[in-house]
């Protein structure tokens, strides 16, 4: 390994321990000491987190939380916002496809940017085909004059914070096996790729697994996928049109409007 790279290996353990650095700024370090040492599997993992995780990708179970059901909604006498549902209350069509659960797969950058934006305690992500879904619960429910307005994933910032700490840990659990594996101080052999790649398999799967992904072509926010990858004309659809709507969740009105939604 080139001094370069084992000058960079050094700021990748300086950067993560320092918490005002941006994850995505200490990713794309670990994308160039991997490019320096051929170490194809830190690349590719530090490039999905970076990049996001496609559809058929095996992601990561820290990038699932929990994301309660909750609707904003109108009625001839109230509005009502944040009110919480169960998915069984969706309609047919749906209900084996939404929970109450939410997998990120877009990449960090995305991630601590939803959290920079977010001033409350909570984020909210639309369904994908959210205004099918209003449109048809209203229906359903047969509630002259009531009209859901929103339908989303009600999800706790600490719950985005949590996927950036188990990521951060992750290097840091990388940079310590390296000085297992290969310590450097004067005269002794610094990390090659096949040091490098066997830190990251130890950090990430707590053994010596080989990270079977493939490289991303990309992804954006408009791209946020399910816990279940789709394959329906719908989900395929909604995916396109979720989007972060960063705010508070305060009960404007009589909660007691809405209860046929959940009958």
């Amino acid at each position: 390994m080139t001094a370069n790279a084992h000058t960079l290996l050094a700021e990748i353990e300086r950067d993560v321990l320092d918490e005002d650095v941006h994850l995505a700024s200490i990713l794309r370090k670990c994308i160039v000491l991997a490019g320096r040492t051929d170490a194809s599997e830190l690349r590719a993992w530090a490039t999905k987190e970076l990049r996001g995780y496609e559809g058929d990708d095996s992601v990561p179970d820290y990038r699932e939380v929990g994301a309660p059901l909750a609707v904003d909604a109108v009625t001839p006498t109230s509005r009502i916002s944040g009110q919480s549902i169960s998915p069984t209350v969706l309609p047919e069509f749906v209900r084996d496809r939404i929970t109450d659960k939410y997998t990120f797969y877009v990449g960090i950058g995305e991630i601590e940017a939803t959290i920079a934006a977010a001033d409350e305690t909570h984020v909210r992500l639309s369904l994908p085909g959210s205004p099918d879904i209003a449109a048809i619960m209203d229906r359903e429910a047969n509630a002259p004059g009531q009209h859901i307005t929103a339908i989303y994933w009600r999800i706790s910032v600490s719950a985005l914070r949590a996927i950036l700490d188990h990521v951060r840990t992750t290097l840091a659990e990388m940079v310590a096996e390296l000085h297992t594996i290969a310590p450097v101080p004067a005269g002794s052999p610094e990390p090659d790729a096949s040091q490098l790649n066997k830190a990251i398999s130890l950090a990430v799967e707590g053994s010596e697994h080989t990270i079977n992904v493939l490289i991303p072509q990309g992804n954006s926010q408009a791209t946020v996928g399910p816990s279940t990858p789709p394959d329906s004309p719908f989900w395929t659809r909604g995916r396109k049109i979720g989007a972060f709507i960063v705010g508070a969740f305060t009960v404007l009105g009589a909660v007691a409007a809405i209860i046929a939604i959940v009958k």
